[in-house]
């Protein structure tokens, strides 16, 4: 995602409250496909609903979405569900058109820069559509917002300055940045019965490791850092440490829980069934989050927690959240004569650890 080229002026706000949308109209907003990016989008949501508490909302997503927003603070009032590829009971993306023609918007956002998105949101009927004027796509739109390039393309920003940029055009204040989402008494009980046959003790700080990432594997850290690092922490600091998975990483996490073998180390795969309900659940109760640059990170900064966030092929210019506390480590520059080792794997344990222990300090002196 890329940031516009600026904030509107004060003028520019007026013009767009007075246009802004009346108390009974309905305000689609089409959500980013991944969760990192859906969760840095919960600012833009709560800043519609506090500039427009009458209207009504209607999101449109994939399913993992819905249940990452589910129980949060801003909701919906109407959820349209869609995936990509066909299945049962979802709407595949041609497939919203009547669904969101049925809905009779009068205003359509969209948070994604796709250009299949601008031609949905042109055979909306929507009276006001915005979104980004990037990749051609900008003629689709009666709102179209300019997206800042430089001399190397489209400049990267933070998403979350993205898609507040964006309902700020319809009049919204921009300045809060802070990421919210909710659990459910349900997601709580998962958590304490993940604890329960984890022998964790509730009471005990608890560091989460996730080290994952749905669609590059040059974030991800290796296992044997995450073994090392897991180890370290349950030894020299006494606390859990549980091992963040989900379905596709469930075989890696037992894998280091059962070579670690140690009674303060476990793993969330150690459950059958992982819905994010229960990834907000265990966040939201860790001590400390370790974390890849991926989903998870996301949903713990969401959840007020300290995290510490491991950088390889991106930056945190890219995906930054505003929110605090987030100690970002970044990975150090590849050799130049190694061309084929991530990144992420010069990374060392040492420095992790280092973050960790200056981190913890630092809370026990402002507690």
């Amino acid at each position: 995602m890329t940031t516009p080229t600026g904030l509107p002026s004060n003028s520019a706000k007026e013009q767009a409250t007075a246009k802004s949308t009346s108390p009974q109209s309905k305000i689609g907003v089409l959500m980013p496909s991944w969760i990192g990016d859906a969760c840095m989008a919960t600012p833009a949501l709560h800043a519609l609903r506090q500039t427009f508490p009458d209207a009504e909302l209607v999101g449109l997503m994939r399913p993992v979405i819905a249940e990452m927003l589910a129980d949060g603070p801003t909701p919906f009032d109407q959820q349209i569900l869609f995936e990509k590829k066909s299945r049962p009971g979802l709407a595949t993306r041609w497939g919203l058109v009547p669904l969101v023609r049925q809905a009779r918007l009068d205003t359509f956002v969209l948070l994604t820069n796709s250009f299949w998105s601008a031609m949905l949101a042109k055979l909306s009927g929507a009276r006001r559509t915005v979104g980004y004027a990037r990749d051609g796509r900008g003629w689709l739109l009666s709102e179209p917002v300019p997206a800042a390039r430089d001399t190397h393309g489209y400049v990267r920003s933070s998403p979350v300055d993205c898609y507040l940029e964006l309902v700020q055009r319809l009049g919204c204040e921009g300045s809060d940045r802070q990421m919210r989402l909710g659990i459910s008494p349900a997601d709580e009980r998962s958590a304490d019965s993940l604890w329960h046959l984890l022998d964790f003790d509730i009471g005990h700080p608890t560091l989460v490791i996730n080290s994952n990432a749905a669609t590059d594997d040059g974030r991800v850290w290796p296992a044997s850092r995450v073994l090392e690092l897991s180890q370290t922490v349950a030894e020299q600091l006494g606390w859990q440490v549980l091992l963040h998975c989900g379905r596709g990483e469930r075989q890696v996490a037992n894998d280091i829980a059962m070579r670690a073998n140690h009674p303060r180390i476990g793993s969330m795969g150690a459950v059958d069934d992982l819905p994010l309900g229960l990834t907000k659940a265990v966040m939201r109760r860790a001590h400390m989050v370790v974390t890849t640059d991926s989903g998870p990170r996301h949903i713990a900064t969401a959840m007020g927690r300290t995290v510490l966030t491991l950088y390889g092929t991106t930056t945190p210019d890219w995906t930054r959240t505003y929110n605090v506390p987030e100690i970002e480590i970044v990975a150090p520059d590849v050799p130049s004569s190694d061309t084929l080792t991530p990144r992420i794997h010069h990374l060392g344990v040492a420095r992790v650890f280092g973050e960790i222990q200056r981190t913890s300090q630092r809370l026990k002196t402002a507690a």
